[in-house]
């Protein structure tokens, strides 16, 4: 495997690890259990993702990817979009829904640049469609925290601008 794809999947790897992490820590301090869910149906899917890459990665290399980034990190870990934002800001002061909502977008954004910049110069056609779909996830994320923030913050416009059908009469 060149050295770029390995790199390239350790820090998918490390990013799925890490936004687990986030996404478990945010769900305890979101108040509203709708809210609850839909944060921890996004842990499941990094775990999904996390799992996709894990498979690949040992396919590819045909050794276990646990084993083989613990014995071939650096002692510094790997940084990713998550360290960045956990180092600035504690979870447990964030002060409401909406800066949660928009650190999430922050991060599912990072992500998708991150796995559709891999997409765009990838060669092997199975990876390409790997890191299409897991760009595509995370822009949809990112597209349901948006219109949850957008609820939050205007529900007035967004119900108008959502329920146009309704009120148009059709």
């Amino acid at each position: 495997m060149d050295e770029r794809l390995k790199s390239l999947i350790e820090l998918a790897i490390q990013m799925e690890k890490d936004g687990i992490k986030f996404y478990e820590e945010l769900s305890i301090k979101v108040p509203y259990e709708p809210a609850k869910k839909m944060v921890l149906s996004f842990a499941d899917d990094e775990r999904r993702h996390l799992r996709i890459l894990n498979e690949i990665f040992s396919s590819i290399t045909s050794i276990d990817i646990e084993k083989y980034l613990a014995e071939n990190l650096p002692k510094e870990k790997v940084k990713t979009v998550f360290d960045e934002v956990q180092g600035s800001i504690d979870t447990a002061t964030l002060q409401d829904e909406l800066s949660s909502l928009k650190i999430a977008m922050d991060m599912e954004e990072k992500s998708y640049k991150l796995y559709d910049e891999a997409f765009s110069t990838e060669k092997d056609e199975n990876l390409k469609k790997l890191w299409k779909r897991l760009a595509d996830e995370e822009r949809r994320h990112y597209d349901i925290f948006w219109n949850t923030y957008d609820f939050i913050s205007n529900p007035e416009e967004w119900i108008l601008r959502e329920e146009r059908g309704l009120l148009d009469g059709g």
